[in-house]
């Protein structure tokens, strides 16, 4: 993890980083398959992603599939993992969304 930014704030339970310009180094699908139950990404032109993960047993992928098919909201399965992916790309009307602590605040959703 730390190859992909010097700068992160890395535990064993995060990979926390803002950039001012650039982009994440890393592939964000992967890191999800294989590190983290939730991923999010903000960016002050509008575009948004958020991933989050459950027990692949949960949810079987045929079902998930009739709600989260298309670009604004996907799924997949891997790793024992069941992955849905939200998206947006549209401007935002209020002012700069900051991002901290967002995530683990809807990770803690029972």
């Amino acid at each position: 993890m730390r190859a992909c930014s010097t700068r992160a704030r890395i535990t064993s339970a995060s990979f926390v980083n803002e950039y001012d310009f650039g982009n994440f180094k890393g592939d964000a699908n992967m890191w999800m398959e294989k590190y983290f139950d939730g991923y999010l990404y903000l960016a002050n032109w509008g575009s948004r992603e958020i991933q989050l993960a459950i027990p692949a047993g949960l949810v079987t992928l045929k079902t998930a599939e009739k709600y989260c098919s298309s670009q604004a909201a996907s799924s997949r399965e891997k790793s024992g993992k069941l992955i849905f992916t939200f998206c947006s790309e549209e401007e935002p009307d209020e002012e700069w969304l900051e991002g901290e602590g967002r995530l683990s605040a809807l990770l803690q959703i029972p």
